[in-house]
């Protein structure tokens, strides 16, 4: 049972308050789009503080609800406001994160800490944000240091939010199909935005306005499509996990699912992505044939490699083929990188550094600004979560963020190699799109993007889980009475 004091917090929030926040953020969904094709800034303003109230009562009440339904939310909302400059926006996903993270700490935060503090991961996360700390105060002490070290800080606690309601099977269970249905329902909408741009008709499914994104026309409700492909990616993975764990109907629909995320993956025509499909395919290859499989399964596993390689191949070949440009930006911005690091490699530029340093930079490195890789009035992204991280927090902020990362997919891969059954399939299907995930980040910032990034937190927080709940909590995503 839940401790007096949760119990009480329960207690705290009307029934009716939650339901009515519930049906507030189901409404929320099909009204962006309304918001976007009016530019109505009071309606989208609305959207976000019921969207905010909505997930931080459920979160008071469920825990688990609050924290698993983040893998809904978070894809399907998309809600940007500038607030006087182009790189400080209020955000649906800052809205949400916060929501959940303050709604968690609230009513599991006491209870969670022991657990917390003997996670194995913990000793990680810690030299990481040590590091950002020493980094940011280095450069000062202001709003600019305090909102860098909080955006490494949230991703931190929304792991360990993860970790204490998914340390239920059932709950960890439900999460599978949460993402499964959420990731298919973004590719359907990719899929029906491919449709509608075919036909000539541009109707956005996310608002944006007074960022440095509102370039961005496509991407369907997650806004671009890099960041698109990237989450379909870990979509697949867990459509397969979820194709492992469950039977009869339920399997056969999570496989016959699979099918949107592969259009929509055509239609992002991303090469990373393809390249980090390919990736975490063999990845998860080389994991089966290292736990001695039967020449049955290593035979599929090969003819799957083989012919999602193809597929990569044929996508890459396409893309730069038809998009060049991608490649030369991304060999300058590394360039630029690494100038970077030279100059400050042990504490880096801080939150935020690549950007500031980037056309000082490029005018040192190249001698000229390179018009034609971008807009005379922008610089040169990072291009790569790896190459940001070691610019703005050094090499020393790059190896914890790595071997955080590292830690991960090892403690997934063990699960899978010392698993049985649905489940050892089940883990091996997601810490292989974990990989993919990271794969990809080698070329796009995809940590930068809290969107894709938390998604990316909630599912290695359920890859690394005890197989077995400390506390037996068995309680559902929707079970509020046992969250203990």
């Amino acid at each position: 049972m839940s401790p007096p004091a949760a119990r009480q917090t329960a207690r705290d929030v009307p029934q009716a308050a939650v339901v009515g926040a519930a049906v507030a953020l189901v409404v929320t969904v099909p009204l962006v789009p309304v918001a976007a094709v009016s530019g109505s800034v009071t309606l989208a303003s609305s959207l976000l503080a019921v969207y905010g109230a909505g997930l931080f009562l459920l979160t008071l009440r469920w825990p688990p609800l609050g924290v698993v339904g983040l893998l809904a939310a978070l894809p399907l909302v998309t809600i940007e406001i500038g607030v006087g400059d182009l790189d400080r926006t209020v955000s649906a996903d800052k809205v949400a994160l916060a929501a959940v993270v303050l709604g968690w700490l609230a009513r599991r935060g006491r209870e969670a800490l022991p657990a917390a503090l003997r996670h194995p991961l913990l000793g990680w996360w810690l030299a990481l944000l040590g590091i950002v700390v020493v980094s940011e105060v280095a450069r000062g002490a202001g709003f600019r240091q305090a909102w860098g070290i909080a955006r490494h800080a949230i991703p931190a606690l929304v792991f360990f939010a993860a970790a204490d309601v998914l340390a239920s099977p059932r709950v960890r269970a439900q999460a599978v199909m949460f993402a499964a249905a959420a990731g298919t329902a973004v590719a359907l909408l990719a899929v029906a935005e491919w449709g509608l741009v075919a036909g000539g008709i541009h109707s956005p499914m996310f608002f944006k306005t007074g960022t440095l994104g509102d370039e961005q026309k496509f991407g369907a409700t997650i806004s671009h499509v890099n960041y698109l492909a990237a989450y379909l990616v870990i979509v697949l993975a867990v459509l397969a996990a979820a194709a492992a764990a469950a039977t009869g109907r339920t399997r056969r629909m999570a496989v016959v699912a699979m099918a949107a995320p592969l259009a929509a993956l055509v239609y992002a025509d991303s090469a990373g992505s393809a390249v980090a499909l390919v990736a975490g395919v063999v990845f998860a290859g080389a994991l089966a044939l290292g736990r001695g499989r039967s020449r049955r399964v290593a035979i599929g596993l090969a003819v799957a490699v083989a012919a999602v390689s193809a597929l990569g191949l044929a996508a890459a070949v396409s893309t730069f083929g038809l998009a060049h440009g991608s490649v030369a930006s991304r060999i300058a911005s590394h360039r630029i990188g690494f100038a970077a690091i030279a100059e400050r490699p042990v504490l880096g530029f801080g939150d935020k550094g690549f950007a500031r340093e980037s056309g000082r930079l490029e005018r040192e490195v190249f001698g000229a600004p390179q018009a034609h890789l971008h807009p005379p009035d922008a610089v040169l992204p990072a291009h790569s979560s790896y190459l940001q991280m070691a610019v703005e927090h050094g090499v020393p902020g790059l190896v914890a963020f790595v071997g955080l990362l590292a830690a991960v997919l090892a403690r997934g891969a063990r699960r899978f190699l010392s698993g049985q059954g649905a489940g050892a399939v089940a883990a091996l299907a997601l810490v292989s799109g974990l990989f993919a995930f990271c794969v990809q980040a080698l070329v796009e910032s995809l940590f930068e993007y809290s969107k894709v990034a938390a998604i990316f937190w909630i599912l290695a927080a359920a890859c690394v889980a005890p197989r077995e709940s400390p506390d037996a909590a068995s309680a559902g995503v929707a079970g509020g009475r046992r969250v203990a």
